[in-house]
Order: C-alpha cells, then structure tokens, then sequence
C-alpha cells in the first residue's frame, strides 16, 4: 500500500506544538499504519530533528537565505535544493512520499528525491501564484474544500475533496456514545462548547460576543489558544477582545488543552458555536477542522454558513446562518428547541456522518485513489 511502511515528509506551515490541526493529525494517523513521518516544521533559527514519539520525528530547519520564495522560481528552485540537501542530512534516510500543505516551500518536492509520490494538501485559501506551480508538481491534489478545488481546474491537475476527518481520540468517544441509550436530558444551564483558536483574524468576534453576553444562563467553555501558539495568530491585536470574553460570567476560557484533553472536555457540551465570518470570507471558511470534532459527540451545532455542509444530503448536521447578522437569532432560537435538536435520532445522525470521516478512512481513500491509477 502507497501509505504503509513508508517513509514519509509532510511539509506544514504550523509547527508541531500542543495544539493539533488536520497537519498534526495526519501525521499521527500515518504511523499508525506503519510508516516512519518527518514533520517538517517552517523554517527555525537552527537545525534538529526530535523524535517525539516512536517513528514520529520533527524537523527544524534553517534557510541558507531569507526571502528566497520571492525570487524567481528557477532561483528560488536553487535554494530550495540546498534546504532539501541540508532536511535529507538530517533525516538520514530517502523519503518515499512527500505531503505538502505548504504552498509556500518546496513548490517542486522532487527536490527530495526521484520517485516520489507527491501530493499537495490545499487545507487553506491561498493567494499566491506559487500554488498552481506546487500543484504542477504533484500527482494529485486534495482539499477539504470544494470552492477551493474549483480554483484548481484551470490547471488541468487531478483533484480530490476529501473531508476533514476525526483523530481516534474523538471516533474512540463518538462509537461509545453510540452504544448507550442516549436519554435526552436538557440541564437547567446549558453548555456551550467552541473550539478553536481565538487568535483567527476569520472569527466573527461582534457575532460572537453579542451571542455570549445575550445569553447569560449558558455557559461558553472556549478550547483553545488565546495567546500565542503554535497556530499563528496576533495576541495584541486581539488583546481587547480576549479581555472583553474574560470579562463575562458566563465565560471559562480553557486554553490549549492536548487533543486527548479536548475529546474528554467536549462530551459534556449540550451544543457547540462556530462563528466565523462567512459574510466576508465565504472560501476561506468553506469549511472547518473543529466541525467535524463536534458532529462526533452528536450535539447541536450553530454555525455561520458553510459551504461544504449546505447539500441537501448533509440536512440536520449543523444548524446554519445564511449571513452572519442571523447568528445571535438563529442561536436563541435553537436553544428554544434544543431538546429537539438533540433528539436520539439526530445525534446518531451526526456521529454516524462523522465515523465515516476518521483519518485512517481518508487515508484509504488516497490508497484508492492511486490504486485506481495504478501507480
């Protein structure tokens, strides 16, 4: 199989850290199945590679010039082969697959070696012209996101959705909760969970902190950074609306938690929030990690539009907002009728949609994907 027993870079523009994205998690589902994965960190100060767990390593890598992504791609391709020489030394191997979501490095990751099996992750929107180069260099590229794939086309590439998934922390939890005889009981004060990194300049903060302090007798549990993290993201820029949370009863801004941590926390959540802003970044909000992890616990969820659930077929997963000035409402109102929103039917529904969707089960769809090549 193309991904068991290899040796594999993935390329991600967020470090390793405590907080995990669909980068992290790919790569701690990939060694599940056997293979060895080099987590190549954006560029550092120095050089290393750390061993984090049993064939899991990460890198650090210096660059031999700054800004060399701005050169031309000929120049630029130089550089890049003087990194790639530098990453293979300190990998002390020859890497079979290369899984980039970094548009940004390595546009041509054949710099790593012949016969790699190379695919572009696009996860995120991106700007940069740079892209369709990356996407010329690959076998095959993959998005969460249909509106982003759309972008795509004109490179005449092989393309393919495949959602966000759910790590085992989370399936582990969602097929438990499918055993038991979910009794719809609604506690006097309701808790709502968000996950997420509150340092994301796509949050809809005046939805968000209208939706908080409108709503005094539910409790917000917020997961996630809200300073600096490995996520990215500016703890100044946001510091006054972090502070306005905080200053909310009915607000406990948990932190970073370990994705184990915020498996455990979630399962006692009565309803979950997303409030991205839908109005003025309909593509890049298309679709999002942290849905997902919500659908596996079953609970309601109120969100700002999402491209990626609006199809007929995902009816009764998400409660969304057709723009964002509807949020505030359109959460009143689901609390009014959350017992039926969490009735045992639609909370099988979501868990069952999101077991369809674990890591290990995309994976497979990329084996068969290339199975179906032949390659």
């Amino acid at each position: 199989m193309i991904f068991s027993d290899k040796k594999i870079l993935l390329i991600s523009p967020e470090p390793w850290g405590v907080n995990h994205i669909s980068k992290h998690h790919y790569a701690l589902a990939l060694i599940k199945k056997g293979n060895t994965v080099y987590f190549l960190n954006p560029p550092a100060k120095t050089d290393s590679i750390n061993e984090i767990e049993e064939r899991l390593y990460v890198i650090d890598y210096k660059l031999p010039l700054r800004g060399a992504n701005r050169f031309p791609y000929f120049f630029a391709n130089i550089i890049n082969k003087i990194s790639a020489a530098k990453i293979l030394k300190l990998a002390n191997t020859k890497f079979e697959n290369v899984f980039s979501f970094d548009p940004f490095r390595f546009q041509n990751p054949s710099v790593f070696g012949k016969h790699l099996t190379k695919i572009y992750y696009a996860a995120d929107l991106h700007h940069t012209p740079q892209e369709r180069i990356i996407i010329a260099n690959c076998q095959l590229t993959v998005s969460v996101s249909k509106s982003i794939l759309a972008r795509f086309e004109v490179c005449k590439q092989p393309l393919l959705f495949i959602n966000h998934a759910i790590s085992e922390n989370f399936a582990e939890k969602a097929r438990e909760r499918l055993l038991k005889d979910e009794q719809n009981e609604k506690s006097s004060d309701i808790k709502c969970g968000y996950v997420g990194n509150l340092l994301s300049r796509y949050i809809d903060y005046e939805s968000l902190i209208d939706i908080v302090a409108s709503n005094p007798k539910v409790k917000f549990y917020f997961i996630g950074p809200y300073q600096q993290n490995n996520l990215g993201g500016d703890e100044n820029e946001f510091a006054s609306r972090i502070n306005t949370l905080k200053s909310l009863e009915n607000v406990d801004l948990m932190g970073s938690r370990k994705p184990a941590e915020v498996s455990e926390i979630i399962q006692d959540m009565d309803m979950f929030l997303m409030t991205y802003n839908a109005d003025k970044y309909p593509a890049e909000v298309s679709n999002s990690h942290k849905l997902m992890e919500y659908l596996s616990t079953g609970k309601t969820i109120v969100a700002n539009r999402t491209m990626t659930y609006e199809s007929a077929s995902h009816k009764d997963l998400i409660i969304m907002s057709e723009s964002n000035h509807q949020l505030p409402k359109l959460f009143k109102e689901t609390i009014e009728k959350l017992d039926d929103y969490n009735s045992p039917l639609f909370i099988k529904k979501r868990i069952k949609f999101a077991l369809e969707n674990t890591y290990s089960k995309q994976i497979e769809k990329l084996e068969q994907y290339f199975s179906n090549i032949g390659q």
